[in-house]
């Protein structure tokens, strides 16, 4: 049985986007720059908030991009730079445990 690797330096980087279009052109980039390992689109999904006073029900796609802390920064930076929303959901999920052969792929890959 693989073990498992307590690995905090290691995040998932989840963001919402307008449309897949754009989660698509965020997510080759990060990988291209090699601010991310792997990311993953999910296409179509229903958001729900409150922007300057008004009820919002909008069509959007989830971006999450799996990378190491130390890229935060940059790869925050980029999708600012991509992203058309003047304040768009960019959040750092910590991986505390994981699969360590996938953990070192990620590595490899952001390196």
């Amino acid at each position: 049985m693989a073990s498992k690797v307590s690995q905090t330096r290691f995040i998932l980087v989840y963001v919402t986007t307008p449309n897949e279009r754009i989660a698509m052109e965020i997510a080759k980039t990060a990988i291209n720059e090699k601010l991310g390992a792997c990311a993953n689109i999910l296409p179509q999904m229903k958001s729900v908030y409150e922007w300057q006073g008004n009820l919002c029900e909008e069509s959007e796609s989830l971006l999450i991009i799996k990378t190491k802390v130390s890229q935060y920064n940059e790869l925050e930076e980029k999708i600012l730079r991509l992203h058309p929303h003047e304040c768009p959901c960019i959040v750092a999920l910590p991986i505390q445990d994981g699969h360590s052969k996938f953990l070192s792929w990620i590595e490899k890959q952001t390196s």
